[in-house]
């Protein structure tokens, strides 16, 4: 019983840990599109920052663009929130793994020990039966 128990704990570890490698291949993923989003809107700012900049530009594409800048802030900042976000449950998610890793660890050594604990007992087993065997046969 003991021996089936352990067994079953280090496959569901198992499976725990192949759980938190995908949830982190997840929040890898989404954490990518966020900084991506994050460079595209940057980007188009220092885009439209050097078009107003230019000698050529007069006051009124300066006026534009700090209008432009200051409609498009509230999506920057929810861009930058997103991404602060999609960081924070990535580093969650590879504590989760950690966790998850350091749980199998302990499993696995827990049924390595179970499993040479009875390797143990069967052979103190075999040698009473052979002690036992040869009393048997000896002439009282």
């Amino acid at each position: 019983m003991a021996r089936d128990v352990s067994r079953l704990l280090v496959r569901l570890r198992r499976a725990a840990v192949d759980e938190m490698r995908l949830a982190l291949a997840d929040c890898l993923a989404i954490e990518s599109r966020h900084a991506a989003a994050m460079a595209a809107l940057d980007a188009q700012v220092e885009e439209q920052r050097i078009a107003a900049a230019a000698l050529s530009s007069g006051d009124a594409a300066v006026d534009a663009f700090a209008g432009w800048l200051m409609r498009l802030r509230s999506v920057l900042d929810q861009a930058r929130a997103d991404w602060d976000r999609s960081i924070e449950e990535t580093h969650l998610a590879r504590a989760a793994l950690s966790a998850a890793q350091s749980a199998l660890d302990t499993a696995e050594s827990f049924h390595e020990e179970q499993r040479r604990s009875r390797r143990a007992a069967d052979e103190r087993a075999a040698e009473q039966q052979t002690g036992d065997d040869v009393a048997r046969r000896r002439p009282a």
